[in-house]
């Protein structure tokens, strides 16, 4: 039936009201037509002369305003554009009230004038020709304009001057960097050189804040976890280091954004809770942390003075065998020999392979890919290794590589230190342990209890943020004892295999609340790594000569600066500035 319908019907899809238009054709008005009765009543073919304007559709039998159509204004009644009107019995009451109506006019004076344009509209079109010039020229300069910011900005260089005024011979990096571009830009050329627009600027004031570097995580439609430094926005999960003015319950600032969003969940940062455990490790095993107290002040001695720094470069990068600092009467020799013997007792070997499993396990939290199910995962590996190494076997193959490291550097064998007897009025009087040999009190008194301490801290603080949500989408994602029902023979039990099916097979649709959940529990936040990564570029940002910036103006710097990668859409920025102005307008015109 749709076929038969004829082209100039307001019912036909074929073409549009303002094609007809431009083809010279005026309201569709069929006489020979069959009028179907509605409510006991029909379309009269008089009402053609009376109101001009009326299209009738002899499939939809209904009339139209053929003038709305070509050109229908905001504000445009859908009964005589889209639905049509079919009301017979109030047909002239209608047409009169739509005739009348603001939106009738519009359309009706879009129509003359176009019609009027189309037969005299030499003056127009070069009028119209001229202003779109214009408006690509200015465009271009502004676009020029943000691209030497944008410069600026991502090479954290500073863009005022001190004196900017003509006179000055130094404008700062933006004004110069233009009147370089000026040589090979015609366009900044004619509108800078020739013009010298001004066209920002702001007040400062003097700020002595602590920063505070706000990155937000958010999964795409492949399920590919982000984080961008953005303002805070539809927030789902929060993560932050173990001080207390972040953590704390009452008045801390996870507490407080659960306040205006109590779905924002709490994760405290993994990485910090490692080297929570790494600190533990060097505080309460006495042989590690006399190992790291002796190469603290070992390099707080060195360090503290131009010389003796020298000195300690200058030999180590000797070809001696045996490296010792040499004897000045104005350096305390002595007490740095004494350091080197205290180190050499210091079973580093031991101590650096353990710490290197727990370093693979601290790099891998500091990405921005990372999940709860992979950080989990991922921990529970570097316990099992460290479970692995928990045996005489390692203990004797590192002890032998302990040894060679000793021999070739020619350092003294470690030793039995003298056991102290407490005193039977303190307590004392108890038998001492006996230990077969060197190697025996060094795996009961250094190694074991090395690696427990590790593994007991990293079971106990990991499960910090293993908090009941949390739980169940891991049990729900990741846990073999799951399966999807109608893809159980395709998904393999890991969460990357099962995100690889969605995204191959395009079943977001299908599955809604398990894409929703999944996008939720891939947004919670594991570290705050990018935020630590962030902290450098404020030393590049606020410098000494930039102290007096706002905070506003070094937010926005920051975020080009740290967000470099990202593109920029120059015409959305063009547009927002222009609609800045709403009153005065811009001096330059720019749509």
């Amino acid at each position: 039936m749709a076929n038969n319908i004829p082209v100039r019907d307001p019912a036909s899809k074929t073409s549009t009201a303002f094609t007809l238009f431009i083809e010279n054709y005026g309201p569709y008005q069929p006489i020979d037509v069959e009028f179907i009765k509605i409510n006991g009543r029909l379309f009269r073919t008089e009402w053609y002369s009376q109101f001009p304007w009326i299209e009738f559709s002899e499939h939809l039998q209904a009339a139209f305003c053929f003038n709305c159509r070509v050109f229908p204004s905001k504000n445009a009644e859908k009964t005589f554009t889209n639905v049509g009107f079919k009301n017979w019995k109030k047909g002239i009451e209608k047409f009169t009230q739509h005739q009348k109506c603001n939106a009738h006019k519009e359309s009706t004076c879009k129509l003359s004038s176009y019609t009027f344009s189309k037969k005299n509209g030499s003056v127009i079109s070069e009028f119209n020709l001229a202003h779109k010039n214009s408006v690509t020229q200015n465009r271009e300069y502004i676009r020029c304009l943000l691209k030497t910011l944008l410069f600026c900005a991502r090479q954290g260089i500073a863009m005022r001057g001190h004196n900017e005024t003509e006179m000055s011979t130094n404008c700062g990096n933006f004004l110069e960097l233009l009147k370089l571009r000026a040589h090979d830009n015609a366009i900044i050329h004619k509108y800078y050189i020739e013009k010298e627009i001004i066209l920002v600027d702001e007040t400062q004031d003097l700020s002595y804040h602590e920063q505070v570097s706000i990155y937000i995580r958010y999964v795409d439609q492949h399920f590919v976890p982000h984080e961008v430094f953005l303002d805070l926005n539809n927030v789902r999960g929060q993560c932050y280091d173990g001080a207390a003015s972040m953590r704390g319950s009452y008045s801390g600032v996870q507490s407080r954004i659960k306040e205006e969003n109590p779905l924002a969940l709490y994760v405290h940062c993994y990485a910090h809770i490692l080297n929570l455990c790494l600190v533990d490790l060097a505080k309460s095993v006495p042989m590690v942390r006399n190992t790291f107290g002796t190469l603290s002040t070992l390099h707080n001695f060195i360090k503290a003075s131009s010389k003796r720094y020298a000195i300690f470069k200058k030999v180590q990068e000797s070809n001696a065998e045996n490296k010792t600092i040499p004897d000045h009467s104005n350096i305390d020799n002595q007490k740095v020999q004494e350091d080197l013997k205290n180190i050499k007792k210091k079973n580093i070997k031991i101590t650096q392979e353990i710490l290197g499993l727990t370093n693979v396990l601290n790099l891998y939290l500091q990405s921005p890919k990372n999940n709860y199910a992979t950080v989990k995962d991922m921990a529970m590996h570097t316990i099992e290794s460290l479970k692995d190494y928990r045996c005489d076997s390692k203990f004797n193959e590192l002890w032998i590589l302990s040894k060679t490291v000793c021999d070739q550097n020619k350092l003294d064998p470690p030793k039995i230190p003298r056991m102290s007897k407490v005193p039977n009025r303190h307590g004392g009087g108890a038998k001492q342990a006996v230990y077969q040999d060197v190697q025996h009190y060094f795996k009961i008194n250094f190694f074991f209890p090395l690696l427990d301490l590790l593994i007991n801290d990293i079971s106990n603080r990991f499960s910090e943020n293993d908090l009941d949500i949390l739980q169940a989408l891991y049990d729900v994602y990741v846990k073999k004892t799951h399966r999807m029902t109608l893809l159980k023979d395709e998904i393999k039990d890991s969460l990357e295999n099962r995100i690889d099916f969605f995204n191959k097979n395009n079943l977001k649709g299908g599955f809604e609340n398990y894409s929703k959940c999944l996008t939720i529990f891939l947004s919670i936040p594991t570290n705050t790594a990018s935020n630590e990564r962030s902290f450098s570029s404020l030393k590049k940002l606020k410098t000494y000569l930039r102290l007096t910036m706002g905070q506003t103006r070094l937010s926005s710097i920051a975020t080009l600066y740290i967000e470099r990668d990202r593109e920029v859409d120059f015409d959305q920025v063009i547009n927002e500035f222009d609609e800045g102005a709403p009153i005065r307008g811009r001096r330059l015109v720019l749509r």
